[in-house]
């Protein structure tokens, strides 16, 4: 299937606009060309999300600082077994939140996100963050797990949860997420992950739902979710 044209659109930042798009394969347009649609917009100050129809979404660094302030004592830390110099393979990045936290405590972290859109923004984050240890790549995660030359002491997976008819809705970046975002075969990919995974596979879950696969080893329990935990094979 051929791969329709990516763009990245730009007000009154034609400059920055090319070299952010160069970076990521992406093509460069006037905004007044942009879709009745979700669509990419870079300007002097920021890279935001813009729909006709909705609010327009940017990505701020607040929480991953905040996160970052629990250090090795958070939920997400635990359940990853974070020490210095880890290599983590964050399958499902969306918007990155856990990867950079992580990343700010000292693991090596790729971020692995396919959907143009999301991954742009991603990338944009990565870049602001300044964490050297950080990377981000666009390729679907089933074919980087099928490749077996790669392989991470954890791999970490936080799938789309379903709506839920008795919970609030999640914060609007995740409705985005939800609205734009390319769905996988999860539990596909987290048999896939033991394959790559040297120390343990980590799966985000409800803490009230059934495990994506079998039992963990063991659970790391969070607010509203859990860490479920696999010793790698």
């Amino acid at each position: 299937m051929v791969e329709r044209k990516l763009i990245v659109y730009f007000d009154d930042a034609e400059e920055r606009a090319r070299d952010f798009a160069t970076a990521i394969g992406y093509d460069v347009a006037p905004l007044n060309l942009a879709p009745n649609g979700w669509h990419l917009c870079l300007n002097e100050s920021d890279l935001t999300l813009r729909h006709p129809d909705k609010q327009s979404m940017r990505l701020s660094l607040d929480d991953i600082r905040r996160r970052s302030l629990s250090g090795r004592r958070s939920p997400l830390s635990r359940a990853c077994g974070v020490r210095d110099g880890m290599t983590v393979l964050d399958a499902f990045a969306g918007w990155g939140t856990d990867g950079l936290t992580l990343a700010t405590l000292g693991c090596r972290v790729t971020c692995c996100e396919l959907q143009p859109l999301v991954f742009a923004m991603l990338y944009d984050r990565i870049k602001r963050s300044e964490i050297c240890s950080l990377n981000g790549i666009r390729v679907d995660v089933g074919e980087l797990l099928a490749d077996r030359m790669h392989c991470w002491d954890v791999v970490y997976l936080d799938p789309m949860f379903p709506l839920h008819p008795k919970t609030a809705l999640p914060s609007y970046p995740m409705q985005v997420l939800a609205d734009i975002a390319d769905q996988s075969d999860t539990r596909e990919i987290a048999e896939w992950s033991f394959e790559c995974a040297n120390q343990r596979v980590v799966i985000k879950n409800r803490i009230k739902d059934p495990p994506l696969i079998r039992s963990p080893d063991w659970q790391i329990r969070a607010r509203s979710v859990r860490f479920d935990v696999y010793r790698a094979n």
